[in-house]
């Protein structure tokens, strides 16, 4: 587990909650660790934010499919103060550009967020405001699947309580009162990264290949679904290195099973859907 968060203010009362100790000697930036998680300190702005998170990445060698998580205060023109927020959307301001972080946790309430390059004091849209996640978002996927990178905001200002009524202190309290909700979501988030690592096994995928590749959560359950029609449709009489041999990574591989399957003959399906093979198929459930 990742923690990415700009302010030592933010990061002190997880520090403190999780049991986390800081790393020495330092170096470009403050890095805490424990067995299963470990937080860097970036500072503030997009530019720190997705250094900071390459850098952590970087000093973690062996935390593949971890799951990411960017940690701070933002400000909302309709959120009451103290509560916490997962983002759906952010959206870069100074460029337009936006990214979706898929949302697989439930009992969460979402926000676009939106990263500025200054602090936002009049909240033109309905969103949240912040500094950081449209840095953090695009470094940390580079490192991990989408579903696992995702960022929390607890809500420090709004048009009723300026952010110049902001201070390390309040910033510690607000952070410590949603602990329960942070730490609910990342036993949550650790949850699905460990079906991130067993899916391809439980989609039955050679050994060989499942340690190339690394799937999503929806891929994995794609590729499942995939590899049980191949089970049904081709069988034996057909190894999957010759379909997969030349794949690059899980996209491509479900792009080429997919591609192998729909060249199959109707005449040759039809008589294997209805042949005894289909009854000793194993349940799947399907997401």
């Amino acid at each position: 587990m990742f923690l990415v968060v700009a302010l030592q203010a933010e990061a002190q009362p997880l520090i403190t909650h999780f049991g986390l100790r800081c790393e020495s000697p330092m170096g470009m930036f403050r890095i805490y660790r424990s067995e299963s998680m470990a937080l860097v300190v970036s500072g503030v702005g997009k530019s720190l934010s997705a250094a900071a998170t390459g850098y952590l990445s970087g000093c973690s060698d062996g935390w593949r499919n971890a799951p990411w998580i960017n940690i701070g205060v933002a400000g909302h023109r309709n959120v009451h103060v103290g509560e916490l927020i997962v983002a759906n959307k952010i959206v870069d301001q100074s460029t337009a550009h936006s990214w979706y972080p898929p949302q697989l946790v439930s009992n969460v309430v979402n926000s676009t967020l939106i990263t500025v390059d200054k602090p936002e004091e009049s909240y033109p849209e309905r969103a949240a405001y912040d500094m950081e996640a449209a840095g953090f978002f695009p470094s940390a996927t580079r490192c991990s699947s989408g579903e696992l990178v995702q960022s929390i905001k607890v809500i420090s200002d709004n048009p009723h309580q300026s952010i110049a009524s902001l201070n390390a202190r309040s910033i510690e309290q607000l952070i410590t009162k949603n602990l329960s909700e942070i730490e609910q979501f990342i036993h949550r988030l650790s949850e699905l990264s460990i079906e991130i690592k067993v899916l391809p096994h439980n989609g039955s995928l050679p050994e060989l290949w499942a340690n190339r590749w690394s799937f999503s959560v929806t891929q994995g359950h794609r590729l499942r679904r995939l590899l049980q029609r191949w089970k049904v449709l081709i069988g034996d009489g057909e190894t999957l290195d010759s379909v997969l041999g030349a794949c690059k990574d899980g996209a491509a591989v479900l792009t080429a099973l997919e591609a192998r399957l729909n060249a199959e003959k109707p005449t040759y399906r039809r008589s294997l859907l209805v042949g005894p093979r289909v009854s000793s198929l194993p349940d799947v459930q399907s997401q």
